[in-house]
Parts: C-alpha cells; structure tokens; sequence
C-alpha cells in the first residue's frame, strides 16, 4: 500500500487525485524541437510538442515510394530527382514508367525501331514487327511439298525456283506417299473391324448396366421415404424437446422462488436467535446452538442452490449481441500483451467480432496487425477491411462498392481521430460475393506509426485502443 511521503501515513486510492493545475502549467513549459540539432530552431510549449512533430520538415520519414529515410523537408527534391522509384517519360513511346524499370521498358516498348530478324535490312517500329516477318521477302519457307517428304528451306524467293527445278523427284516423292497410304488404309480397315466388335461387346455392358440402375433407382426411392418418414419422426421429438425444454424453464422459475420463499422465512429465524442472544447473556443452551447450526447450514445450501440454479439459467438463456447499423467500435485490450503476440509470431492478428450493414445485409469486420504486415511491418500498425459469409449474401448485389472509413479514436476527448477511407476495388476478388469463411482482407497496411500511437495516451490509455469501423450506406436498400 502506498504511503504519504510526509508522515507515512498509509493512502487509499480514493484519496490520491490528479493535480490538473501542475499539470497544465507543466504543459505550458517552453522548450526546444527536438530536431534541434538536424536544424529546426523552433521553441514551443510541451502541449504542442506532438503536433509540431508531425510537421517538423527537420524530422526523419519514410519515402513513401522506395522507403528510404530522409528529412520531411527534402522530400520533394527527393522525389523529383533522387528516386529510384520517380516517374520518368520513355524517349519513344512518351509513356511514364519508374526510373529502376526505364531499361525494362526499352527492350519491349511498341515505339522503339528494331531491325528485322531475317536480315532484310529493314528498320521497323516493334508494334509492326509481327506484320513485317509475315510478309518479309526474305523470311523463309518451306517447299509446298514438304508434306510428301521434301525438306528443302530457303528463303521466299528461292523455294519458288526450287519447285519448278525439281518437279520429277516431287513426283517420285508423291507416288510413294499415296502408295504409304494405301497400305495404310488397309491397316485402318481390320482395325475398324475389331473397333466395331469393341463396340458391340460394349453396348451389351451398358444394357446390363442400365438394368442394375434402374434397380438401383428403385432402392433409393424407399430410401427417400425412409429419411422422409425418419425427419417427420425427428420434427416431431423437436418439437416434444421444445415443450419440456419450456416446462424446465417454468420448473426452474419455481423452484427459485420456493428457495428465496426459504431463505427469507430462515433469515427470520436468524432474527429470532439474535433476539434471544441479547436477552441471554450468560450464554446459548445446547439447543439454541443446535437450532442456530441447523439454520446456518440451511442457509449457506440454498444459497449455493441459488447460484447454482442462476448461473445454469444464465447460461441458456445468453444470447449474441450485434451491430446492424453499418459501423462497430473494436475495443482492443491488453494492447501490449497482443502486440508481444504479434511480435512473437504467435498471433500475427487480431479479428473483430462480426457488424452488419442491416438486419439482413452485408456480414463484414475488421483485421488488426498491431506489429505491421507486410512492408509495413516493424514501424507501422495495419488496419484492414473483410468482407465474411452471410446468410443473405445471395439477395445482395456484388461486387460490394460502399465506401469504407476506418479510425482510431482519440481517447483525450480533443477529438484528434486518425482517418482513413477508401472506396472498393470492385475487380478485386476481396470485394467480390464470399465463397469460403472470409474473403481476403484489403485496407491500409501504413494505417498508423506504432511510435505515434504508443507515444502518448491519446490513442494508448489504460492498455486499450479503440477502433471504429463503418461502411457508407448511401445507395443500399434494405431488404
């Protein structure tokens, strides 16, 4: 127990309040950025401290691009010049592409001349490549009697002339390959012959075959009506185990009342002893104790049954609660904890509890990773939007396309939140009808620095966070 630092005497939390006034005239102290010594020569209050931070050109970030660090004030020039990742125009096609990817682009851009692969001399954009090796003169080709066995090559030119050279041996080559195929054509007869032979052994299977489903079909009929009649019997045990499920519930009822009835006639009891202890006071004869035991136990085992009895009634009869109106605060406690989770690999992420856009809307929530996930990993927190399951996905119309706002709240009461919107991808399959549990998760991987949130008890108070997530209902009709 904490101890006044004067007079040791001990203190109760109930005595120990805040001191706002030192706290505000602590708050107004002045004091230096700081990134003084980076070169910012701003002096202000400790109350302000946070916002200037946000501001100071002399403090670090990330690149948004390639991520590097550098100062907020040489951001612009970095990304206009230094950038690996800055937009640059292609000498030919004038498109922009990343500077890293400039080269790249070179060896496929449609705009840059290339020369023909044949060797014709012929300078030519790309995009009209593919044209010209069709129709180069000197591309090459087959002789046309390359089907009979001639395996001559050459240029276009030069098949021309090989073919009126070599008409006799094109002859020699047909006359051979007709005689090939007669050969062949009596071959393909006795094969057709025992194809047929296949055909009618095969046709006699599937008669038989036709015959044991048709048998088949029989036996499942009697099975339907067998199931049919066992769900008619099981409807109506459902229906008996409802009615006795009611007549417990009545039962229960009762008899509580009954027990209470009980205690109060024993704590009357209770009254009655006491009364005959302070007209006593030599002492309790051995009957009094007796009787006094008796009712103690008494006592002490209905007690018991009552909260036995409550917490077994409690427990059928707890229900769910959920959100129908579009938007959920998350409540994220033991933040430290989790995060160590995170950390650790042992829970990368959290998953809120399910809201709905209305009664029988859209089934949706949110995934938190409070170490970061992906590039974001280390330094930011990630906040995402899923889309889950629902019983009337079917009566909805998809893709999703409601703009969706994810915040984290400003738990200081100035109302400095932290927003981020977005509006829906509708190619992407994350925002398309759910074929299993949960579709993919899609929102803002850079959503807050874990140093930012941590930092101060604007966001981070008493280990918990909280987090609003809501969907734009503008355009939905409910159903």
């Amino acid at each position: 127990m904490p101890c006044c630092p004067q007079d040791g005497e001990p203190l109760l939390s109930s005595q120990i309040f805040n001191d706002m006034c030192a706290r505000r005239e602590v708050l107004q102290l002045s004091i230096y950025c700081p990134q003084k010594s980076e070169g910012c020569d701003a002096i202000l209050s400790l109350q302000d401290l946070e916002v200037h931070q946000e501001e100071c050109l002399y403090r670090l970030c990330d690149c948004p691009q390639c991520k590097m660090k550098l100062m907020r004030l040489a951001l612009h020039q970095h990304l206009a010049e230094a950038c690996r990742h800055k937009l640059v125009k292609c000498s030919s096609c004038d498109g922009s592409v990343p500077f890293f990817t400039l080269a790249d682009h070179g060896l496929e851009c449609s705009e840059v001349e290339v020369e023909c692969p044949h060797k014709c001399g012929t300078t030519i954009l790309r995009k009209d490549l593919l044209q010209h090796v069709l129709e180069c003169h000197m591309r090459p080709m087959k002789c046309k009697y390359s089907a009979f066995g001639c395996d001559y090559v050459d240029v276009v030119s030069q098949v021309g002339d090989h073919e009126k050279c070599k008409v006799p041996e094109h002859l020699l080559q047909i006359t051979e390959h007709f005689a090939k195929a007669d050969l062949n054509s009596a071959e393909l007869k006795t094969d057709l012959e025992e194809l047929l032979n296949e055909r009618e052994m095969l046709l006699s299977v599937i008669k038989k075959q036709d015959a044991e489903i048709s048998h088949l079909q029989g036996t499942i009929c009697l099975l339907n009506k067998s199931i049919s009649d066992l769900q008619e019997a099981v409807a109506g045990n459902t229906k008996r185990l409802a009615d006795s499920n009611k007549q417990i519930h009545i039962s229960v009822n009762s008899r509580l009342q009954k027990i209470e009835s009980w205690q109060k006639e024993n704590l009357v009891e209770l009254e009655k002893i006491k009364s005959l202890k302070q007209v006593s006071e030599v002492g309790d004869t051995g009957e009094q104790n007796l009787g006094r035991s008796r009712i103690t136990l008494t006592t002490t085992s209905i007690a018991a049954g009552i909260n036995d009895l409550r917490t077994e009634v409690m427990s059928k009869l707890e229900g769910f609660d959920f959100s129908y109106n579009g938007s959920l605060i998350w409540k994220i406690s033991n933040y430290r904890s989790c995060k160590q989770d995170a950390v650790a690999g042992r829970s990368p992420s959290l998953i809120s509890p399910p809201f709905y856009t209305s009664r029988y809307g859209y089934k949706v929530g949110g995934r938190a990773y409070l170490h970061g996930d992906g590039e974001a990993k280390d330094t930011y927190v990630s906040l995402y939007f899923v889309i889950m399951s629902g019983e009337y996905d079917f009566l909805l119309p998809w893709p999703f396309k409601q703009k969706v706002t994810l915040t984290l709240l400003d738990q200081s009461g100035t109302g400095h939140h932290l927003v981020d919107q977005f509006l829906p991808d509708v190619k992407s399959s994350s925002f398309q009808r759910p074929t299993r549990e949960t579709n993919r998760a899609s929102g803002c991987p850079f959503f807050v620095q874990q140093k930012i949130l941590e930092s101060s008890n604007l966001y981070l108070k008493n280990d918990t966070i909280y987090i609003k997530l809501e969907v734009d209902k503008t355009g939905l009709n409910d159903l």
